[in-house]
């Protein structure tokens, strides 16, 4: 079977998209093409860039797409999928599936959603407009989701139960597919912390984009006062940065506090990088400041790379992200706006190495057993194989639960 794989939202070559669903689909015996945007860095016909031999055509050169070059990338997207009479198509974002809907009306091929994220409040949020412009973008994108859904995907794939439930409501088959990393993300061993010297610095880490909604600033003002308290800590900040004004603001505070040999601002690294960031960190930071889209916001892909490298998180107390967290006791739960408690939460770690070791126990423990792509697999590829052209249909195990609306592990 051919499969399409659309996005305008993400290298060809990110690990979600590429190391994952397309790995996947290919492993199952699907031709798979991915038709998407390509870092200057990355060749497709160079196996060190793609050493899974997967068909990749570049949509268009970036560092990272801005919301108008997405757009404008619309009509090349329309052209290069049609070029390829797929038997099923997915999109990965409601720009591609506006797309992907376009092609069915013209071709009858299959379309499956495959949303990361609820990308309607994303987008509202994200466009940094006052509170009725939000709501009104927020309402106009919800909508065009919901028609999309309705009248042309054939299978959904939710991000967290939030989407699940919504995708449901449109009256189309939909499944939970979770953020969860491959299992090889986690090392055979982890490293021994528990034998940091007294003179090494506890080590607290956060991964991702390194926007507002972060509470970087807080994390700084935290860093001084253990500094001030004798308590040797040092924070890195690694992944995209997209908002110049606000890492300014950023640099000012570190150079204002005096912390420039503490806190370190990265930005984005490849994949071995992040490893070794990982590797050397003592904690995860799971620290947004409260926002429409951060207390919607479930499962990050991050919390379950720490918790694959065993490293004890703390969380701010949003409502879903910090529940999951407190019930695993895979960390502590902080007020982000509040430097003094994220201080007191690292000291806690600090003084208590035992506390640090049972956080890092359990979460390593549950990314094992059930918080890995494994585990989703079965269900992902079954649900192509149900949408697949009656003469290529196999119909394995995983497809029903799939249509339940919960792959295997959820």
């Amino acid at each position: 079977m051919r499969v399409c794989v659309l996005t305008v939202g993400r290298s060809a070559f990110s690990q979600p998209l590429y190391g994952k669903e397309a790995a996947s689909l290919q492993r199952a015996g699907n031709a798979v093409t991915i038709i998407a945007p390509c870092l200057a860095s990355e060749d497709p016909a160079d196996p060190t860039t793609n050493p899974l031999g997967i068909r990749v055509v570049p949509l268009m050169r970036m560092g990272w797409g801005t919301r108008r070059e997405k757009l404008k990338a619309l009509p090349r997207l329309l052209r290069l999928a049609l070029r390829e009479r797929a038997d099923v198509y997915q999109a990965m974002e409601l720009q591609s599936l506006l797309v992907g809907a376009i092609v069915k009306l013209l071709t009858r091929a299959r379309l499956v959603y495959d949303a990361r994220e609820h990308y309607p409040l994303a987008i509202a949020v994200n466009s940094r407009r006052g509170p009725v412009a939000t709501r009104l973008i927020y309402a106009v994108f919800w909508l065009l989701e919901a028609l999309l859904i309705r009248l042309f995907v054939d299978h959904a794939f939710a991000v967290d139960r939030g989407c699940l439930e919504r995708f449901q409501r449109f009256g189309r088959p939909a499944s939970l597919l979770t953020n969860y990393p491959r299992l090889a993300f986690a090392p055979a061993e982890l490293p021994s912390r528990q034998e940091r010297p007294a003179d090494r610095p506890f080590h607290l880490l956060y991964t991702g984009f390194t926007r507002r909604r972060v509470a970087v600033v807080e994390t700084i003002k935290a860093v001084a006062l253990l500094r001030d308290a004798g308590i040797p800590v040092r924070a890195t900040f690694l992944g995209l940065v997209d908002d110049e004004p606000f890492v300014r603001e950023c640099r000012e505070a570190i150079a204002a506090l005096g912390v420039e040999d503490r806190v370190r601002l990265v930005g984005r690294v490849g994949p071995a990088e992040v490893r070794r960031y990982l590797a050397e960190a003592d904690c995860g930071s799971l620290l947004y400041h409260p926002t429409p889209y951060t207390e919607y916001v479930t499962h990050p892909v991050k919390l379950f790379e720490y918790m694959a490298w065993g490293l004890p998180v703390i969380c701010s107390n949003l409502p879903n992200m910090s529940r999951f967290v407190r019930d695993g006791e895979y960390g502590l739960v902080v007020d982000p706006r509040d430097p003094a408690d994220i201080a007191a939460a690292i000291t806690r770690l600090v003084r208590d190495p035992s506390l640090a070791a049972r956080f890092s126990a359990n979460g390593r423990r549950a990314f094992l057993e059930r918080h890995h792509w494994e585990v989703l697999e079965p269900g992902y590829v079954g649900v192509f194989a149900q949408l697949a052209p009656d003469e290529a249909r196999s119909g394995p195990a995983g497809v029903e639960r799939a249509e339940s609306g919960a792959l295997p592990g959820d």
